[in-house]
């Protein structure tokens, strides 16, 4: 016989689950000299609170510490730092095409 799967769907799992609306994800991002953008996925968070505990956590290691700012694009001319950007559940995010380049 056959084993199950390693995971549980519980009920509170649902896609329907109200609780859950968004996601918050934090990624960390360099431009090197040549101009080539280094970005490190660190993780997706369940608030944006959370989200910031999690650079907290980073700021002050090796590499990070260098840029530890959470960087806002709207107002910081500054590029390189950590940034925490919304996503709703389920709702696409790049909705056009795009053109190679």
């Amino acid at each position: 016989p056959t084993s199950g799967p390693d995971y549980v769907i519980s009920p509170t799992d649902s896609a329907d689950d109200p609780k859950m609306k968004s996601v918050y994800i934090v990624q960390h991002m360099l431009v090197l000299p040549q101009g080539e953008e280094e970005i490190k996925f660190i993780g997706a968070y369940s608030s944006a609170e959370r989200a910031k505990e999690a650079v907290e956590r980073l700021n002050k290691q090796p590499g990070f510490r260098d840029h530890p700012r959470i960087i806002d694009p709207l107002v910081d001319d500054d590029t390189d730092g950590f940034y925490i950007d919304e996503y709703t559940i389920d709702e696409d995010n790049w909705a056009d095409g795009y053109v190679k380049g």
